[in-house]
């Protein structure tokens, strides 16, 4: 159950960031192809953090964006969109478009963890 509420966010987000690298022209290449497996794995734990609040914290449950915990999760995607985004002026073409990538799809996680996520929880749990 909680499983599903942690994956489908990442799962959007990471279509999310396909459609992207075809709007914005950054094609899959051997050095941007890292891309994804990186998302799911940064973008899991921000997923897991808000299910884990949801679950122990019954007065959080119906602002789960107005507690601490969203707050964290926002500072620690800025900190790792800030890192990624580094990278996207490179002089390596590369690097440079793993760098792109990788920002584009962290912002699109964050986007997609704290507005689906908190739509899917429901306002009983068990």
């Amino acid at each position: 159950d909680d499983v599903i509420f942690v994956v489908v966010p990442l799962l959007l987000a990471a279509l999310l960031t396909i459609a992207s690298s075809t709007l914005f022209n950054l094609p899959f290449n051997f050095a941007n192809v890292i891309v994804l497996p990186v998302l799911f794995g940064v973008g899991v734990d921000s997923a897991i953090h808000l299910v884990y609040r949801y679950r122990t914290d019954p007065k959080s449950r119906a602002s789960i964006l107005s507690t601490s915990t969203a707050r964290g999760v926002v500072f620690s995607s800025l900190t790792t969109i800030a890192g990624f985004g580094s990278l996207a002026v490179s002089t390596h073409r590369g690097t440079a478009s793993m760098g792109e990538l990788l920002t584009i799809g962290v912002i699109l996680t964050l986007i997609c963890t704290l507005l689906v996520l908190p739509a899917m929880l429901p306002r009983e749990a068990k």
